[in-house]
């Protein structure tokens, strides 16, 4: 059974697990092994646990499936604006959202997906945002089948390597 919740500090494990599983999977031939070492190593579970205190207008929600973790949503105010503020708008990013790899296509995704819409909208938002990494066909599917649309893209450093995102967005 599929359950998502609140994270908090003490899921930092449980939350690391699906995402570190998810990473491995996703983006191996994507990014440089050692990129994905660096990103998924022991340390990413404390990161994990100082999140929420770094980010005290940020969100994590943790989807289990019988009790045991398997994926994650960080969510909260936009990061980067690139057509600045839009009046009478407001928009929430999806920082992250990792589903380990035994539970792709398995719903888990689109259940975190909608969960993020739900709390979103309910505190006022009107517009979702997320980058995905340009070279992720997988994940870039799954965002265009949830109804986003690409509108944008921009290079990026990631642990000493560029990337190339795009930008998705979707009205809630």
């Amino acid at each position: 059974m599929l359950t998502i919740r609140f994270a908090g500090p003490d899921d930092a494990e449980a939350v690391e697990s699906a995402r570190g599983r998810s990473w491995r999977a996703a983006y191996a031939g994507l990014l440089p092994d050692a990129v994905i070492e660096r990103l998924t190593g022991p340390a990413e579970v404390e990161r994990r646990r100082g999140w929420l205190a770094a980010n005290p207008a940020g969100r994590m929600l943790l989807a289990e499936v019988d009790g045991a973790p398997a994926g994650m949503a960080a969510y909260g105010p936009e990061r980067r604006v690139p057509d600045g503020p839009v009046p009478g708008r407001s928009r929430v990013e999806v920082y992250s959202l990792y589903v380990a790899p035994e539970h792709w296509s398995d719903g888990v995704g689109r259940a975190l997906l909608e969960r993020v819409a739900d709390e979103a909208r309910a505190a006022g938002h009107d517009r979702l945002v997320l980058w995905v990494l340009e070279t992720n066909a997988r994940a870039r599917r799954f965002y265009g089948r949830a109804g986003l649309t690409s509108t944008g893209r921009t290079d990026a450093e990631l642990a000493g390597h560029v990337i190339s995102e795009v930008r998705y967005e979707r009205d809630l």
